[in-house]
């Protein structure tokens, strides 16, 4: 590593706390905008543990919401927000069966997040009015 890029990693480490604690904004004020959205449901921060937030992760229950995830994020899309499907599970990535991994249990849980769950917009920079006009494009575009 070059001097040049250990002083711009140093730099990053210094204000890693600083990007934490945006991000924990951020998620506190997608909760605050989300509160109350039926079928709606975002990830949680156990207690004893701190949560970098660093992706914010919401799972649709299309039943309760009124349309699955993936019309959502088209919603999201055709009104210039992009999101992010969650990972596939373990269990189906091609690179783990090609490295000869056993990939053939069944995995409900995993499969059922992957379908039905994506990130919202996460960057540690996002304005207020950005993430409440995210917030206000789910919100009208369920039930």
């Amino acid at each position: 590593m070059s001097n040049l890029h250990a002083a711009i990693g140093l730099a990053q480490v210094e204000m890693a706390e600083d990007y934490v604690d945006m991000r924990v904004y951020n998620h506190k004020l997608y909760q605050k905008e989300l509160e109350g959205v039926e079928g709606l449901t975002m990830q949680l921060e156990l207690k004893g543990y701190k949560n970098s937030y660093w992706m914010n992760g919401v799972v649709i229950d299309q039943s309760k919401f009124g349309i699955d995830a993936k019309k959502l994020t088209k919603l999201l899309k055709e009104d210039g927000v992009d999101t992010r499907p969650f990972f596939h599970g373990m269990n189906k990535q091609p690179s783990l069966k090609k490295y000869g991994c056993d990939c053939d249990g069944k995995y409900p849980v995993s499969d059922w997040l992957s379908e039905n769950g994506f990130y919202l917009p996460s960057g540690s920079g996002l304005k207020d009015k950005e993430i409440k006009y995210v917030c206000d494009v789910i919100k009208r575009s369920g039930r």
